[in-house]
């Protein structure tokens, strides 16, 4: 992850009407960004200096704000928002962040998995390789939509239940729908994967949430055997390539 500053210079007209029209337009655009996977959500930090707004952000990759990165609704918003300034905002690069993992940078992932934590912000979508998250902008656009809206409210979703579970808020009913295959969350996920593993042609697998106890030895969706066998680990523990189902042993009880 790296972190970026982008400084944005309003019209003396914006000024005298106190930068709300201003502040609106530059909100669309960082919201674009969002949900193109350009930068991270709730990594925003705008001040105020001199006239001129500056916003530290945080994007996956040194070149994710490149216009080739952008989709349809970035470059309207961007269009928008320079009609308000006086000149084009500034990108700035400061540097690799340390509270962040790299991004996956394998060329051509073998496969994929449908992933989050309540306490990360990167994209959900991990490469089956390395283990580490794939900006959302490498991937196609699924299920009818112009950008990664029903990925990242998966996620949103997701991390709310995590949280509440984690947090002892509604237990009972977040663990279910984190660790049913069944529940509404998971039948998401795995629309997600279906429709990402027939855009890209490569598999992708949903992870399964467990806390209380061990995984069963056989898949709790078609009941094969996927408990993998120490000589063939990846980073997951089971597997089910017919049910496109991932999980990890219970470490952290």
């Amino acid at each position: 992850m790296f972190l970026f500053t982008v400084t944005t210079y309003p019209s003396k007209h914006q000024r005298e009407n106190c930068y709300s029209e201003f502040k609106e337009e530059q909100a669309w655009y960082f919201g674009a960004l969002i949900k193109n996977g350009q930068i991270l959500m709730n990594d925003c930090n705008t001040i105020f200096q001199e006239d001129k707004f500056i916003t530290y952000l945080l994007a996956p990759e040194q070149d994710s704000l490149d216009l080739r990165n952008a989709n349809k609704y970035v470059n309207e918003f961007y269009i928008k928002l320079l009609t308000l300034c006086t000149q084009e905002p500034t990108i700035q690069l400061l540097g690799k962040s340390s509270d962040y993992e790299e991004t996956c940078s394998c060329e051509t992932p073998s496969w994929y998995m449908l992933y989050s934590y309540y306490t990360t912000n990167e994209s959900p979508v991990v490469c089956g390789d390395c283990g580490k998250s794939v900006p959302l902008y490498r991937l196609p656009k699924i299920l009818g939509e112009d950008e990664y809206y029903s990925v990242l409210g998966w996620q949103k979703a997701y991390k709310a239940c995590n949280r509440l579970f984690l947090e002892g808020i509604a237990e009972r009913v977040a663990y279910q729908r984190l660790s049913k295959p069944t529940s509404d969350l998971s039948k998401l996920g795995h629309e997600i994967c279906t429709a990402f593993e027939n855009a890209t042609e490569k598999p992708f697998y949903y992870y399964l949430f467990r806390y209380y106890s061990s995984h069963k030895p056989v898949c709790p969706i078609c009941s094969l055997p996927w408990k993998l066998e120490e000589d063939n680990k990846s980073f997951m523990d089971y597997s089910c390539d017919k049910c496109r189902l991932v999980a990890d042993e219970v470490n952290f009880r």
